[in-house]
C-alpha cells in the first residue's frame, strides 16, 4: 500500500512540474566566460563588455567607444517615451543641456545587487548640465554560460551617488527605485531625488504621472526642498520645508510629506529659526494602465497660492 502511494505522489509531483510553464527566455543574452563562484553583487565583467553587452555596436579597442545612436540590447534607442503622455505627443524632451562626451571610463557605471542572486546595472551614455544622466538600465542573472538579461529599459535619472534597488510591486511586478543627489553648487546641500520605473514583464517602464488629471512629467520624488520668503524689513524671513517619503508596498505607493514652515532671524549667521507651523499629509500614486495618477501635494499646492 505504500509503494502504491508513493507511486501515486510521485506521479503527482511528476504531472505538477511538466504542467509548469517554462520561464520566459531572457530578453538578451550573451555568453561571456566569467567566474561562476563570484558574488552577484560584484562587477564579475570588465565595465567595457558589459557596455557591449548593454549597448550592441560598441568598440573596446582601441578606446571604448558608443555608437552615435544608441540603442540597449533590445534594440530600443536609448531615449526615453514616458507613459501616460497621449500617443500623438513628442517624445518627453530633457530640458538640460548635454555636456560633450569624453571618454567612458568604470566611473560611468553603477552596480546594485538584486533579489535571487541577480544585478542591477546601470550603464551611462550621455551626462546632462542638471546633474541627470541617461542610460541603459538592466537586470541581469549570471548564468553557467554567460549573462542573461531579465530586464531592460532606460532610466535617466541624477548619477552622483547613485543607489538602484527592487521593490515587490503590483500584480507580481517589482519597482526599480533609482535615487541620486543634485548638488546646486559648491558647499549648499546636496538634495536627494528618487525616480522609480515599474518593472513589468521584462521591460522597465519609464513612468509618468497624471496629478489632478494634467500630466506632469517624469515619475520622480525630490526628498527635501526649501524655500525662503522674505516677510518683513526688519531681518526676519519665513522658511518653508517638505520632506517627502516614498513608501512601497506589493500594492500601493505613496509619498508621506511633512511641511514645516519656521520664522527664521537673518540678522545673524547662521539664521536662528523656530518652528512656527507643521503639517503632514499623505498621497497614493495609483498604478494604471501603464502610469501614475495622484493628487498634487501640500507643498504644491501651498507654492500655487
Amino acid at each position: 500500500m505504500r509503494s502504491v502511494l508513493t507511486s501515486a505522489l510521485s506521479l503527482m509531483v511528476l504531472t505538477t512540474a511538466s504542467c509548469r510553464p517554462p520561464p520566459d527566455p531572457p530578453i538578451c543574452a550573451e555568453y561571456v566566460e566569467h567566474d561562476p563562484a563570484a558574488s552577484a553583487d560584484t562587477r564579475v565583467l570588465p565595465f567595457d563588455v558589459w557596455y557591449t553587452i548593454l549597448v550592441p555596436g560598441t568598440a573596446r579597442r582601441p578606446a571604448l567607444e558608443l555608437p552615435e545612436s544608441p540603442r540597449e540590447c533590445s534594440g530600443r534607442p536609448v531615449a526615453v517615451r514616458l507613459s501616460g503622455q497621449q500617443d500623438s505627443a513628442p517624445p518627453y524632451s530633457h530640458t538640460a543641456a548635454p555636456i560633450p562626451r569624453e571618454s567612458i571610463t568604470e566611473k560611468d557605471i553603477t552596480f546594485s545587487p538584486a533579489p535571487d542572486g541577480k544585478l542591477l546595472i546601470w550603464a551611462r551614455v550621455e551626462y546632462y548640465a542638471d546633474q541627470t544622466a541617461i542610460g541603459p538600465v538592466a537586470l541581469v542573472q549570471l548564468v553557467e554560460r554567460g549573462v542573461e538579461i531579465r530586464g531592460i529599459g532606460t532610466l535617466l535619472a541624477p548619477h552622483k551617488r547613485a543607489n538602484l534597488y527592487l521593490e515587490p510591486f503590483a500584480d507580481g511586478d517589482s519597482l526599480l527605485v533609482a535615487s541620486g543627489d543634485i548638488c546646486p553648487s559648491e558647499g549648499d546641500i546636496c538634495r536627494k531625488e528618487t525616480h522609480f520605473l515599474p518593472l513589468v514583464g521584462q521591460r522597465f517602464i519609464q513612468a509618468g504621472v497624471i496629478v489632478d488629471g494634467e500630466f506632469e512629467g517624469p515619475a520622480k520624488v525630490a526628498a527635501h526642498e526649501r524655500v525662503d520668503v522674505s516677510d518683513d524689513v526688519d531681518g526676519w524671513i519665513r522658511r518653508e520645508e517638505v520632506d517627502r517619503t516614498l513608501r512601497v508596498t506589493e500594492t500601493e505607493l505613496s509619498i508621506a510629506e511633512t511641511v514645516t514652515i519656521l520664522k527664521c532671524d537673518a540678522r545673524v549667521t547662521p539664521p536662528e529659526c523656530s518652528e512656527y507651523k507643521t503639517t503632514q499629509h499623505s498621497r497614493v500614486m495609483t498604478w494604471t494602465d501603464g502610469y501614475f495618477t495622484t493628487t498634487s501635494g501640500v507643498w504644491e499646492r501651498m507654492r500655487a497660492e
